[in-house]
């Protein structure tokens, strides 16, 4: 069985105006992250891992799907930090 996905193309463009408004985003979910941070890392790189999350969430965000796209981003921010936390944990 095939399943259908509905996918959004959108212009390099339009990703980068995506990622620039939100970027404010990425600052204010690494402020409100409760952990310990492991000895190699700091919130730069917290913030710089957040960046990524922030344009993988602005190349595939759906919005036939429900979500808004600030609800989409935070997630998608907050799991990339948290991947990385795991990564050197």
């Amino acid at each position: 069985m095939k399943v259908a996905t509905s996918r959004v193309q959108r212009s390099q463009e339009e990703r980068d105006k995506l990622v620039e408004k939100y970027l404010p985003l990425v600052r204010y979910v690494v402020a409100r992250l409760p952990v310990t941070m492991p000895a190699t890392l700091d919130r730069d790189d917290f913030f710089s891992v957040g960046v990524l999350g922030l344009m993988h969430a602005a190349a595939t965000y759906d919005p036939t799907r429900g979500a808004s796209f600030k609800t989409f981003a935070y997630t998608a921010i907050r799991g990339a930090i948290l991947d990385e936390i795991r990564l050197h944990d």
